[in-house]
């Protein structure tokens, strides 16, 4: 059954991957920009059990499409260094990668200045060394969660090839059969430039 499934959502990717490079052919979708930040993170849920903040960069490739203009998508790739909270973990890195669709709109077209609302979907990898089976040896883990994360980007255009952004955001993890309070979240909050091409 959990085969089926996984296979289901990998065939759905190869689906959405094989229509976007169609409509980036038909020069539908175009690359808009590349964004390059400094990323924090307050966890809340599950998280916040045995992390109390964490820091990091993040990069995304940025997509646009004349057919709906504001209409926007991204390829984000992010890296956080994690705080343990408690004594048994010794390290912690978070590593995620996620698809983004968003709708941007300016506030101001004299300042430039743009929100742009948007929804991720995406996968995590953590990273975790120090006594992870209590027994008073270090081992090294890796396990990976799922996660939607929904963000308000604040961008002022500086001139035609760069501007600068705050994207503050929610994002929660799909742990399996938890309830909803026990599911890992976090409260981001990203500081970056986005270069126009």
């Amino acid at each position: 059954m959990k085969k089926r499934f996984v296979f289901r959502r990998l065939m759905l990717a190869a689906l959405l991957l094989i229509a976007a490079a169609g409509l980036y052919a038909q020069d539908a979708v175009c690359i808009d920009s590349v964004d390059a930040g400094i990323r924090g993170n307050i966890p809340l849920g599950s998280y916040a059990e045995y992390t109390t903040a964490g820091f990091g960069c993040e990069t995304a490739l940025n997509f646009k499409t004349d057919i709906i203009p504001g209409l926007n998508a991204g390829a984000n790739l992010s890296w956080q260094w994690i705080l343990p909270k408690t004594g048994r973990i010794n390290m912690l890195q978070d590593l995620s990668a996620s698809i983004t669709v968003g709708y941007r709109f300016y506030l101001d077209d004299e300042m430039h200045l743009s929100l742009n609302p948007s929804a991720a979907y995406g996968w995590l990898c953590h990273l975790a060394e120090g006594d992870m089976n209590s027994d008073g040896t270090a081992t090294f883990e890796a396990f990976s969660d799922q996660f939607a994360a929904f963000k308000f980007q604040l961008a002022f255009d500086l001139d035609d090839s760069l501007a600068l952004y705050i994207s503050p955001g929610y994002l929660f993890f799909f742990e399996g059969d938890r309830s909803m309070e026990k599911q890992g979240q976090e409260i981001i909050l990203e500081l970056g430039s986005r270069f126009y091409i």
